[in-house]
């Protein structure tokens, strides 16, 4: 839908900053959102008045979310505490409001999970939906002078791959952008400590690299076969049964100055916010990984630390003027003190060291060598650490969402995996099966289906080192959250009926009542009596335009079938197109019908409850206002004040018994989204030096080009 320019952009700086240029350099579609766009609904238990769920609804990208969330993080243990840490190691205790975490699914369907964060007004968030991956963050992470309550919203797939490092992979060398420590030292490191510190410590580095230094002569990282089978006996059923319970690492995250001023914009709340609901994302990621035999373990944070000054002393990872590279750091955070209390330490470091966006130590494969990773044993350092930067070699932040898998990739050297190898089609397959998964060693755009996920080669490397270490440090998820009542149904639960009470096919102790095999709460394809629906029942209605209804297998209800896509030219969202199942919307039709074609977007018109439910276009290379272009939307599309009814946008307000806190409704400006793209085309002067070839990416086939109405 956009043409991409391959260019540098210089700009001036006039009443406001352009920003369509740095976003589309990083995202090939996105939508931009403010509190009006959002509707939420709240539901309380009407007899405590506690809040029990959120049900949150907007427009953005062509498509209709309702999100039905419910508070509190799982990534978050009981005695959760956060500090903030001042220059000479001093630290303040802060509060943190747990309700402001969310968890939950997308449009009435468990199976598409929602994490979730509200902050001063501003909605963090990951969606999985049945086609794609969509994130909301916060515009100022991308473009620093936007207002502070502004949002974006782009799918996975729309992520640019050059954003990565600042080139695109098809014209660069790739690069590694991660480096593994059997820890703790180096040779290079050996001859830095030397370089770096007066105290000659060579005797202390022998021992380190003697006792723990990875030999890569003698390692053998990738077999067919599993390698770990020989050290699994007789105990292995005993262990599985542990780490059934025993299923969470419990983590300290550390945040230094430069990432509390950087993406934490020297807002502590802002600054924790990002980091739990990034930990949650990640959590999700492991919990939903079958490693062997081993399911449903993940992470939590017991303790969160945001340094909000420089540290007063030489030679620390929080010191000002930090030139350390990458090793020296997670050396310096070794020395700082013991962290044998936690299963693992990461650290937020928002500087650039070039290629490389992380490192960690690697978990050891063998008990009569415990090395670094998960569980590691203090000896002269600690060894249980890792670190990653949210920018790139550039200083530009990644998208939350990619930051958030190379997290997970650190943590997953934590836990024993290593790089995949690179010429194995099955632990690094092509694109066209799905892509790279989440330890390939080079930099990865986050728009491959793989790409969140653990290869085969990962799974088999962390099964083992899970079996023979988890059970030293790992402590139950029970302590964590509430296992009970939160709508997701945990492992020891048959399911969760949230705040409803009464329901036929779940017990308030979350188990199936007698003769109940599923829960319809819970459970796709379920009945109303707690069986196994027939196939002949639809378990996904067609919210998502273009896709057709999918129906029940029939065998199991635990899952849905995927949709498929309607057959193009199928009428979606009042007056649009499907097309290879996408909706292709009214304005984008209307547009490709001028000569020459025009890229006409869909507006609002504002002037009154009428015109707000019309069909309304605009060119943004024009100077024109939006235009209305006849025709009303179809009854129950989202307006700026509810919904249209027989061509008039109505309120949706009601009261059915339920306790609303509050409803946002939409303003009368919520569409200065358009009105500020278009001052920012009159007040910043900017110019674009052509770097390359001109190259145009249309994301329809329709021949849509820019021109003025």
């Amino acid at each position: 839908m956009y043409a991409r320019l391959v260019c540098s952009c210089l700009w001036i700086q006039s009443v406001l900053t352009l920003v369509d240029c740095n976003l589309h350099l990083k995202f090939k579609e996105f939508d931009e959102l403010t509190p009006d766009n959002f509707t939420v609904v709240v539901k309380r238990n009407a007899v405590s008045g506690q809040l029990n769920m959120k049900i949150v609804s907007f427009f953005a990208l062509r498509k209709y979310f309702v999100l039905h969330l419910v508070p509190g993080s799982p990534v978050l243990r009981k005695d959760f505490q956060a500090h903030m840490v001042d220059g000479d190691g001093r630290m303040t205790p802060v509060h943190v409001d747990q309700q402001i975490f969310y968890t939950g699914y997308l449009n009435g369907n468990p199976q598409h999970s929602v994490d979730a964060v509200h902050t001063d007004d501003v909605w963090i968030a990951q969606i999985h939906s049945p086609d794609d991956v969509y994130s909301i963050e916060p515009l100022t992470h991308h473009v620093p002078d936007s207002p502070a309550t502004s949002m974006l919203i782009f799918r996975q797939r729309d992520i640019n791959s050059s954003i990565f490092n600042g080139y695109s992979h098809e014209n660069a060398t790739l690069q590694p952008f991660c480096e593994e420590v059997e820890y703790p030292l180096s040779d290079s490191l050996a001859v830095e400590q030397r370089r770096h510190t007066k105290k000659n410590t060579s005797a202390t580095i022998n021992k380190f690299k003697q006792e723990n230094i990875y030999n890569e002569k003698t390692d053998h990282r990738r077999v067919a076969n599993n390698i770990f089978k020989k050290h699994l006996n007789s105990e292995t059923h005993s262990l599985n049964l542990i780490l059934s319970v025993y299923d969470t690492c419990e983590m300290l995250v550390i945040a230094d100055f430069e990432t509390y001023r950087g993406i934490g914009r020297a807002n502590i709340f802002r600054m924790i916010s990002i980091l739990v609901y990034l930990y949650q994302s990640v959590d999700r990621i492991y919990r939903e990984t079958k490693f062997d035999s081993l399911t449903n373990l993940g992470i939590a944070i017991t303790n969160l630390f945001v340094h909000t000054e420089y540290t007063r002393l030489s030679e620390h990872y929080n010191m000002p003027n930090n030139l350390m590279t990458a090793l020296r750091t997670l050396y310096s955070m070794s020395q700082v003190t013991n962290f044998s209390n936690y299963c693992l330490v990461h650290l937020s470091t928002q500087r650039s060291f070039g290629a490389t966006v992380g490192i960690a130590t690697t978990a050891a494969r063998s008990t009569h060598n415990w090395g670094g990773g998960i569980c590691a044993r203090y000896a002269m350092a600690a060894r249980n650490i890792g670190l990653s930067t949210p920018i790139n070699a550039h200083g530009v932040n990644l998208p939350v969402f990619i930051y958030l898998l190379v997290v997970a990739h650190e943590i997953g050297h934590n836990w024993g995996a290593h790089h995949d190898p690179t010429e194995d089609y099955v632990c690094s397959p092509p694109s066209h099966r799905g892509g790279k998964y989440l330890m390939w060693p080079y930099t990865a755009s986050g728009i491959h289906g793989n790409n969140a996920k653990f290869s085969p080669c990962s799974r088999e490397e962390i099964a083992g080192i899970l079996h023979e270490k988890a059970h030293v440090c790992f402590k139950p998820q029970s302590l964590v959250e509430e296992v009970c009542g939160n709508n997701i149904v945990d492992p020891q639960e048959d399911c969760d009926a949230g705040y409803l009470k009464g329901n036929p096919c779940c017990t308030s102790r979350c188990r199936f009542p007698k003769n109940a095999v599923c829960s319809p709460l819970n459970h796709p394809c379920c009945t109303n009596s707690c069986q196994i629906a027939p196939p002949t029942q639809k378990c996904f209605a067609d919210f998502q335009d273009c896709h057709e209804d999918a129906f029940c297998s029939g065998t199991e209800s635990h899952t849905c079938p995927e949709t498929r896509p309607l057959p193009n030219n199928s009428t979606c969202q009042s007056l649009g197109k499907c097309w290879q199942g996408d909706c292709v919307t009214f304005c984008e039709l209307l547009g490709a019908t001028f000569t020459p074609a025009r890229r006409l977007v869909d507006c609002t018109c504002e002037e009154n409850l009428t015109t707000m439910c019309q069909h309304c276009c605009w060119n943004p290379q024009s100077k024109q206002n939006c235009t209305k272009m006849g025709g009303s939307k179809i009854d129950g599309t989202p307006c700026m004040r509810g919904v249209c009814n027989h061509g008039t946008c109505v309120s949706t307000q009601t009261n059915d018994n339920i306790f609303f806190e509050d409803r946002l409704a939409f303003s009368s400006g919520s569409d200065d989204i358009h009105q500020l793209g278009r001052m920012r085309a009159v007040l910043v002067t900017f110019v674009c030096a052509i770097c390359g070839s001109l190259t145009l990416s249309l994301q329809r086939t329709l021949p849509i080009t820019d021109a003025l109405i």
